[in-house]
Order: structure tokens, then C-alpha cells, then sequence
């Protein structure tokens, strides 16, 4: 009987073990492309000022011939009731001073009226982007392709 017990036991602990480690667990979605180490390509434009994200955390993601796409984490001021995860940075190459940002809890979308781009959390199925004529252009990013005109 005190065999069974300790078997009884074992599993109680193991389960109480499991529902920890499930409620330690990060929520919320993730982003593969603030995950890498920092180095001086990752640093933002001096023009690019905001109190909207953190740009000690930002990340360039993806650069093609005119624009760079950086992420970035959320200030999240709670005075300001935000509780956004991503933020993403479109700076075109040839004026960094135009550049545009947008904040959100999963996919940030920012355009400049020539060119969009959308920040996607880690995993997101973007099928339906894609088949709208959208291009993944990294792991949290969608871009428009551009028409064939």
C-alpha cells in the first residue's frame, strides 16, 4: 500500500512540475528577428526618434536597394494603457528623416504611400498574404511585390 502511495504521490508532483513549467512559459507570440545578438548594422538612423519603441532593442531584419526594415520592442507605457509586443521600422535608404514605425500586439503594418511592410510573429501563416501578392522577405516580414505593370 505505501508502494502505491508513493506512485500516487510521484504523479501528483510530476503534474504540479508540468502546470509550473507551463505557467512559466512566455506568452504572448514571438519574434525570431530580435533574437539575435546586437551589432552596430542593428542601430537606427539618428534621425529616428520615438517613445514608442525601444530603439536599444532594434534589429535590422532585411535592407533591399531602398529601404531598411528594422524590429523592435515596445516601450509599452502603461500610463498610456499600451501592451504591444513588435514594433517595425521602415527607413528608406535615401532620407532616413521620412521614415515611418508602427506598434502592435502581433502584426504591425507601416507604409509611406510608396511602399508597405508588415512585421509577423514567429510561425504565422501567411498564405493568404501571399496569395494576395505579398512576398516573406524574412521570417517577421511581408512586403507587397511590386506589380507587373
Amino acid at each position: 500500500m505505501h508502494r502505491r502511495d508513493r506512485r500516487g504521490w510521484a504523479a501528483a508532483a510530476t503534474a504540479s512540475a508540468v502546470v509550473v513549467l507551463v505557467g512559466c512559459s512566455p506568452s504572448g507570440p514571438t519574434y525570431s528577428g530580435l533574437d539575435t545578438e546586437r551589432t552596430p548594422e542593428d542601430e537606427l538612423p539618428p534621425s529616428i526618434e520615438t517613445n514608442s519603441f525601444r530603439s536599444e532593442t532594434s534589429r535590422l531584419v532585411h535592407q533591399d536597394e531602398d529601404y531598411a526594415y528594422y524590429l523592435a520592442s515596445p516601450t509599452n507605457d502603461p500610463a498610456e494603457g499600451r501592451s504591444d509586443n513588435i514594433c517595425v521600422v521602415q527607413a528608406p535608404l535615401d532620407d532616413d528623416r521620412t521614415w515611418t514605425s508602427s506598434c502592435a500586439r502581433t502584426w504591425a503594418t507601416v507604409g509611406n504611400g510608396t511602399q508597405s511592410v508588415t512585421a509577423v510573429p514567429d510561425g504565422a501563416d501567411v498564405s493568404r498574404w501571399i496569395d494576395r501578392g505579398w512576398e516573406q522577405i524574412h521570417e517577421n516580414l511581408l512586403i507587397p511585390r511590386p506589380s507587373d505593370q
